[in-house]
């Protein structure tokens, strides 16, 4: 039954897809070598980024076990997939404001970056699958209307889709304001595919109500090693979006060789912290070995 729900997902933002697109990935497997995994890691001082740490400055344990951080890099290019709550509680003002925030962050990428724009309400739609061209991430994101009800989690499962190559790394902001309403797919199956995934999930919480999304929403979050963020939807979503895109870009991929752990038994936990440094740490609890 959930195999034939993820097959009809994909096809829905396949069918929302422009004619001459390609068809969409897989959903992304958090990938390593025979022995090489690689760890996506942001450190912060006061929720300030720290730039400037190497490999040295870094402790790491995969199931208990210590091991020896080889390289510690920042990002070169960035993938941002925008996955949007656009159903009928966002019209208005507020899908004013969301549409702000995005050409914000918009402005804030690089020529060798790109971005995905996927929007949700009962339904999915895939405005774009990868550009760079800030014209046509403008145009694309003039059109986008809301109504509608809530469908998050399907389209949190079809944005990791649209992980980019191994060449540059993939951040997927995820802004909701209310309840899902309207998913076929459960929140189990949605966070097991985050864990098998590689790409880092900040999820905004819009909603007004203390027990509204926010449990979903940073469950997805604390999966992926993403950040966990409430903003009104309003004009400080624009600061928010910015201080994401920011974040991610000094984040850190840690890389090692798996040492005196077993490979290919399934799930294995890792722990980062940064040695003699009261600094904070936020990486995805671990990876799943093949």
């Amino acid at each position: 039954m959930i195999r034939a729900l993820l097959a009809t997902i994909a096809a829905l933002v396949l069918a929302s897809a422009p004619p001459q697109a390609a068809a969409p990935r897989q959903a992304p497997v958090f990938r390593t070598g025979v022995d090489v995994v690689r760890v996506d890691v942001l450190v912060t001082d006061g929720g300030r980024p720290v730039g400037g740490l190497t490999a040295a400055d870094f402790e790491l344990t995969d199931n208990g076990v210590r091991q020896q951080v080889e390289l510690a890099t920042t990002a070169a290019s960035v993938k941002v997939v925008l996955v949007l709550d656009t159903s009928g509680s966002v019209a208005g003002a507020r899908l004013n404001h969301l549409k702000a925030a995005c050409r914000a962050l918009f402005r804030g990428l690089r020529p060798q970056d790109s971005a995905a724009l996927l929007t949700f309400s009962e339904r999915l739609a895939l405005h774009l699958r990868e550009e760079s061209d800030p014209a046509k991430l403008e145009a694309a994101l003039a059109e986008v209307a809301a109504g509608g009800r809530t469908a998050m989690r399907d389209a949190l499962y079809a944005g990791l889709s649209l992980a980019a190559p191994d060449t540059s790394r993939t951040l997927l902001i995820l802004f909701s304001d209310g309840l899902d309403n309207a998913s076929w797919l459960n929140a189990a199956t949605v966070l097991e595919s985050i864990k098998r995934s590689r790409v880092v999930v900040s999820a905004v919480d819009a909603s007004s109500s203390v027990a509204g999304s926010n449990l979903v929403l940073g469950q997805v979050a604390e999966t992926s090693g993403g950040q966990y963020l409430e903003a009104s939807a309003g004009g400080e979503l624009t600061s928010v979006f910015v201080r994401i895109l920011d974040q991610f870009r000094a984040r850190y991929l840690l890389t090692y060789t798996a040492s005196g752990v077993k490979r290919g038994d399934g799930w294995h936990s890792v722990k980062v912290r940064v040695r003699s440094k009261q600094l904070a740490v936020k990486a995805r609890p671990g990876y799943f070995s093949r």
